[in-house]
């Protein structure tokens, strides 16, 4: 109960004796090992531990803490303690350790925690079209035909090292909205984990701010739906291990700001000729 090992890509743990008060003295230890290419996304559903000092402020008390990496030398997520409001935590790599520490004295409920993979999703877009990358070993157990945006006739090519997908607005089941006075253009993207008669589609939406070429992407339906509504966007921050896509690759596809300022000049041209015609009739 106080020493625990997860591999799986979903999964929830709980302090001991929750809901009950945890005992005094304890050192618990909870591993998360995903596949190569994952991240770790957890959500805290629950949190109530000893406050923390009036002298420093710090959880000098009772306290749980994330490291990531999988060991307490890794990079520290984060520590808490009392009965915070926390925010879904996403790690850097695909292993993280959580360490739940309490003293002699005061003693609470505990906390609650789930936690689900997720996927490292690359995603840019210029005036007219998306461009996606998922780094092959994210997802190195499916196809590329299980990959797709829109439609399964959208699947996604293998190209090195990646599952890409470009596509233009008008394909793929894209569609126009407006948010916050603006336009987007929005589409879902499904990765199919599903085997035999268990059903496990991931949905990501997938938007484009085609003035600002600004995309983004968010996670709307998991393993768990109902968990994952505080799911916030996944966007290229996470592409910090050699995935990243070639940004002279997109500078070469994104050729609608050139295109459209010719054609603004073109007019501008058409127009003298048109008023010094006029003037010499």
């Amino acid at each position: 109960e106080c020493q625990q090992a997860f591999t799986s890509i979903k999964g929830n743990f709980s302090s001991p004796r929750y809901p009950n008060f945890y005992p005094n003295n304890l050192k618990c230890q909870w591993s998360i090992q995903l596949p190569p290419g994952y991240r770790v996304r957890i959500f805290f559903l629950d949190m109530d531990l000893e406050g923390r000092s009036s002298l420093t402020g710090g959880c000098d008390y009772d306290r749980v803490a994330a490291f990531d990496g999988g060991a307490e030398n890794g990079s520290l997520l984060g520590q808490w303690c009392g009965q915070d409001s926390l925010a879904p935590i996403t790690s850097r790599s695909n292993r993280v350790l959580l360490v739940l520490h309490t003293d002699r004295n005061t003693a609470k409920r505990g906390f609650s925690i789930t936690y689900v993979g997720v996927v490292p999703i690359n995603v840019s877009c210029t005036r007219t079209d998306f461009h996606i990358q998922i780094p092959v070993q994210s997802l190195a157990q499916l196809e590329r035909n299980r990959i797709y945006l829109g439609t399964p006739s959208c699947a996604a090519q293998v190209v090195g090292r990646s599952f890409k997908i470009h596509t233009r607005f008008d394909t793929c089941g894209t569609e126009s909205r407006k948010r916050n006075n603006t336009s987007v253009i929005i589409s879902t993207l499904y990765i199919d984990f599903s085997a035999g008669d268990q059903e496990d589609i991931h949905q990501y939406e997938v938007q484009c701010e085609p003035k600002r070429k600004e995309a983004s992407v968010t996670l709307i339906a998991g393993p768990d739906p109902s968990r994952l509504s505080q799911a916030e966007n996944l966007v290229d921050a996470q592409q910090q291990e050699g995935e990243a896509m070639d940004t002279r690759e997109i500078k070469s596809q994104d050729t609608s700001d050139i295109v459209f300022i010719s054609i603004c000049i073109l007019a501008g041209l058409l127009m003298v000729i048109a008023v010094v015609g006029l003037v010499l009739l």
